[in-house]
């Protein structure tokens, strides 16, 4: 090193800055360093920082951590060498240039944090961001266009503001205001994410943190992503529709893919729910068992019954894909009246139900008893109800969908209205609404015969909901499948949506379904002769077998109890 070079850094050593001047021209006075680029200068610095506590780590310990030592460690000069292709003497006599500077450079949080905040400081008012996001096709993408022909560049612009969600280091992402200059639509996924507001961005017309619309959005859209990485195709959704439709189209034809192919985890099979057993022949099998059962988890369905469109909105009671149903909203809710809606002159709406005295009355009754949760009570007992009438057996067609939930009785002599809803008795789900018995029939004789009945009406004030979510699960907790119950768990339906599952390709059918209601499904199968089921075990499950089921139903007994397998016993 000649004395100038000497000379020169000992002067700016005295400095806790150092200029950009100053740095280059020590630089120049080496032949090896002024050949640097510019790129690998600034990453040596990046580099020198990052590893500030590796340089100390070695050093004595008089050494200040707050000025930077004069020898670098000699692993640190070699990786630096080898990284910049520069000798050993060449990264000391640079280390000597740039300590200060090394010491005391930002970490790119830092930066980031600094120059986001003299972009909002100055660049907000004339539209500049730190954040730009352009589209990645500097020309024209339709091989059709004469200006893609021609290489023309893209020169439209427009501007909006947009949020991008990161997943930084810390678990911590930051809010940029972004101009888009482009017509493509972007999107970013992000895993776990925290905003937090900047100082110089009250005014922001973005809220600082993600509406539930955003996180469900974000929800399905990573679930088609990875829907299509696995079919190794391309995610393709609109532009031009309103937020909440643009993944309509997609969502529908992967639940179709899924409903011809079944999911992913059709095939599976593990420990946890396939067993290797020994008969006492001393031979060696394998069983698989399948559990079914339906969880209350209904969703709004149009009120027509047993109709599996959509609706459009849950404003709606009825679908618009049916004209028919469709044109039942201008229609009384009130089942046999054909007249249409009355009209509203207080609030300007229409009604759901005509200019009957007694229609309006029943819906204003229907709107309290709405508003006063009593409605969602009736919920659950229903969908107590639902599982008695399931362990009957009845067919889901035969099942009267308004009876068993409510209705509403009319006086004629005192034009009286009142709201009926059908109460659980019992915990198992048995109601007071369901056909009478001979002994109950010997006790209406005792009732006066002039006396006035009131009339039964019912009506469709609101949308249905589902009745549940039909779940097939393996031991292990893998779900083979699902299918929706829109009125009842009929236990017809169960084996049709069994069948239809385990027949699709790669399913493996298991050798056992468990099923709370079984002994009524084994007698729809003996009944009809379903071929599919012939040689599958079909037990109840042991909690229900002892405390549901009747120990004088013979053919329960002999039938489902899983006691009458080997291989369904513990070991």
């Amino acid at each position: 090193m000649d004395s100038d070079l000497i000379y020169l850094l000992y002067e700016q050593c005295m400095s806790s800055t150092m200029d950009i001047a100053s740095v280059f021209s020590a630089l120049n006075h080496n032949p090896e360093l002024k050949d640097l680029s510019c790129i690998n200068f600034q990453r040596l610095l990046r580099c020198a920082s990052a590893l500030k506590d590796d340089v100390l780590q070695p050093q004595p310990h008089m050494v200040s951590v707050i000025a930077p030592p004069d020898i670098l460690p000699p692993i640190i000069t070699e990786f630096l060498s080898d990284l910049f292709h520069i000798t050993l003497e060449a990264v000391d006599m640079l280390w000597d240039v740039v300590k200060d500077i090394v010491w005391v450079l930002p970490t790119e949080l830092e930066e980031r944090e600094a120059v986001e905040t003299m972009f909002c400081l100055h660049g907000k008012d004339r539209g500049l961001t730190a954040l730009v996001l352009y589209p990645p096709n500097k020309t024209c993408i339709n091989a059709e266009c004469n200006a893609q022909q021609c290489g023309s560049v893209l020169k439209k612009e427009e501007q909006c503001q947009i949020v991008v969600f990161t997943q930084a280091e810390d678990c911590a992402t930051r809010t940029t205001t972004i101009i888009m200059l482009s017509d493509q639509g972007l999107g970013t996924i992000m895993e776990d994410y925290q905003v937090h507001c900047n100082s110089h961005d009250q005014d922001w017309q973005f809220k600082t943190s993600p509406t539930t619309e955003e996180v469900w959005d974000t929800f399905i859209l990573l679930a088609l992503l990875n829907d299509h990485e696995c079919h190794s195709s391309r995610l393709r959704i609109p532009h031009d529709q309103y937020q909440k439709d643009r993944y309509t189209i997609a969502m529908h034809t992967r639940n179709e893919h899924i409903i011809t192919h079944g999911q992913y985890e059709l095939p599976h099979a593990c420990h946890g729910c396939m067993r290797i057993f020994h008969m006492p022949d001393g031979m060696t099998h394998y069983t698989k068992v399948v559990v079914t059962d339906g969880v209350t988890v209904g969703r709004p369905c149009c009120a027509v019954p047993h109709c599996k469109n959509s609706l459009e909105s849950t404003r709606h009671r009825f679908c618009s894909a049916d004209p028919n149903h469709k044109q039942r909203e201008t229609m009384c809710a009130v089942e046999g009246c054909d007249k249409l809606v009355a009209h509203d002159d207080h609030t300007g709406k229409y009604r759901k139900a005509c200019a009957n005295p007694v229609h309006l009355k029943m819906e204003d009754m229907k709107a309290v008893s709405t508003w006063s949760g009593k409605s969602k009570m009736q919920r659950t007992k229903t969908a107590k109800l639902n599982d008695a009438l399931t362990s009957t057996g009845a067919d889901e067609d035969a099942l009267p969908v308004q009876d068993i939930d409510e209705w509403y009785n009319h006086n004629p002599s005192t034009g009286n209205v009142s709201l009926v809803q059908a109460s659980s008795s019992s915990s198992t789900g048995v109601v007071n609404c369901l056909p009478l018995t001979s002994s109950m029939d010997s006790q209406m004789l005792d009732v006066c015969p002039d006396k006035d009945e009131a009339v039964k009406l019912k009506a469709t004030f609101f949308w249905q909901r589902t009745n549940n979510e039909q779940l097939f699960i393996c031991p292990c907790g893998v779900i083979s499948g699902r299918g929706t119950m829109y009125h009842h768990e009929a236990v017809s339906n169960v084996l049709v949506l069994f069948e239809k599952i385990f027949s699709l390709p790669h399913a493996r059918k298991p050798q056992h379904l468990i099923y709370d209601s079984n002994c009524n499904a084994l007698r729809e199968v003996e009944s009809r002769k379903i071929k599919f089921f012939e040689g599958m075990g079909m037990c109840v499950d042991a909690f229900h077998h002892k405390t549901k089921h009747k120990a004088s139903d013979t053919f329960c007994q002999q039938h489902c109890d899983m006691k009458a397998y080997p291989e369904l016993l513990d070991e």
